[in-house]
């Protein structure tokens, strides 16, 4: 008996004609010895570009919000939001620096699938260095947040600095605003959540905290 497995290789959602196909067939060929020699039928891989990527800077001391662009050779080489966030702290935050130094950097990246249909393609990566350890954490979370960034045709967000007054970072259009947050002081994690939605009186994703 043989068992046939056929192979249909997808790429950006587009399934391969039939000729893209691999076959293989396993099972005891005619003098009974080892396996039957894949068939291969007009095997070809789709050639993926590397892809660039738009990300926002936001620099907590001027509260300006600048563009930049990853080209494709660096995501090739620093694959993921995990990925090219631990190449911004090695490049950008000295040795010696604090979790809470104006010179740390609070990161968030989207993963190359994020606002696909793909399976656990909706969580974005945070990464710093952390409070416990004053070493790289990183930490994912899932919710809308993440589609909803590249939605707006931004990748990831790098924020530095330190502010003098409470802020926070709103998203829309595809354009970062910071925004005065000193009205949601004291309030818990649900409460900061719907104190937000009211104000954009749509549909949108609230990271925050409660009270620290």
């Amino acid at each position: 008996r043989t068992l046939r497995i056929s192979y249909h290789s997808w790429y950006r959602n587009e399934p391969s004609t039939s000729q893209e196909k691999t076959s293989i067939c396993l099972g005891a060929p005619a003098d009974g010895v080892g396996l039957v020699e894949p068939q291969k039928e007009n095997i070809r891989m789709p050639e993926i570009e590397p892809y660039t990527l738009k990300i926002l800077r936001v620099d907590l001391d001027t509260k300006e919000v600048t563009e930049e662009f990853i080209d494709g050779e660096t995501t090739a080489k620093w694959v993921g939001g995990t990925g090219l966030a631990m190449k911004y702290l090695w490049d950008e935050v000295p040795a010696g620096v604090k979790w809470s130094d104006p010179e740390n950097r609070l990161t968030f990246f989207t993963g190359p699938l994020a606002g696909t249909r793909v399976c656990g393609s909706g969580t974005f990566s945070v990464t710093t260095l952390g409070a416990c350890t004053e070493m790289c954490g990183t930490a994912q979370a899932n919710g809308f947040f993440g589609a909803f960034m590249r939605l707006n045709g931004i990748d990831g967000i790098i924020v530095q600095g330190a502010s003098d007054k409470w802020v926070r970072l709103h998203i829309q259009d595809g354009e970062l605003h910071v925004l005065d947050a000193e009205h949601l002081l004291g309030l818990d994690t649900w409460e900061t959540e719907e104190a937000v939605k009211e104000e954009t009186e749509g549909r949108c994703s609230v990271y925050r905290i409660g009270p620290a």
